[in-house]
C-alpha cells in the first residue's frame, strides 16, 4: 500500500505551491557537521517550528530492483542449464548495479532537500551545487490543503 499525499499552499496572489507531503519531522539541531540551509538564513527572532525531508518512497525503485536481484539469484540456483544460469547471474548483476545507483540517487535527493516552516515563513530547498529555493512569507499563505488517501487516514504510521 502506498500512501500518496500532497500539500498545497495557496498564496494571496492566486498562485499555489504543491509539494509532496513529507513523512517524518526531523529535529532541527541534529549535531551534523554540515549545517542545514535553514540555519544559515534564519533572521533574528525567527524560530523553526517544523522541519522535514522527502518521503521514503524515493527508495521504492531501489527496493524493487533489490527484490528482482533476489528473484534472479533464486532462479540461478533452480536452473540446471548452464546458459540460463549465466543469464540469471548476468541479470542479477545488472539489476544489482541499478539498485545501488537508485539507492545512491534517492539518498542524495533526500539528503539535499529540506522543507521548513518557521514562525515567519515557509522555506523549501533542493539541490547541492545548484541550489533552488522557494520561500514564502506566512502572511501570504491563505490556506493549506492536505490530500490524504484512505490508507493514509487509517494507518497514520506510513
Amino acid at each position: 500500500m502506498i500512501r500518496q499525499e500532497r500539500c498545497s499552499l495557496s498564496v494571496a496572489s492566486g498562485s499555489a505551491l504543491s509539494v509532496p507531503a513529507a513523512q517524518s519531522a526531523a529535529p532541527v539541531d541534529q549535531g551534523l557537521p554540515m549545517t542545514r540551509y535553514i540555519e544559515e538564513i534564519l533572521q533574528p527572532g525567527e524560530k523553526v517550528l517544523y522541519s522535514t525531508n522527502e518521503h521514503w518512497m524515493f527508495f521504492l525503485p531501489a527496493i524493487a530492483a533489490g527484490l528482482m536481484v533476489v528473484v534472479f539469484l533464486v532462479l540461478w540456483r533452480l536452473v540446471t542449464n548452464d546458459a540460463l544460469m549465466l543469464v540469471c547471474l548476468a541479470l542479477a548483476a545488472m539489476t544489482g548495479l541499478a539498485a545501488l545507483y537508485w539507492t545512491a540517487t534517492a539518498w542524495f535527493h533526500r539528503w539535499t532537500t529540506e522543507t521548513d516552516v518557521t514562525n515567519l515563513r515557509v522555506v523549501h530547498k533542493t539541490g547541492f551545487i545548484r541550489r533552488r529555493t522557494f520561500e514564502m512569507s506566512l502572511d501570504k499563505v491563505e490556506s493549506v490543503d492536505v490530500n490524504q488517501s484512505l490508507a493514509g487516514r487509517v494507518n497514520e504510521v506510513w
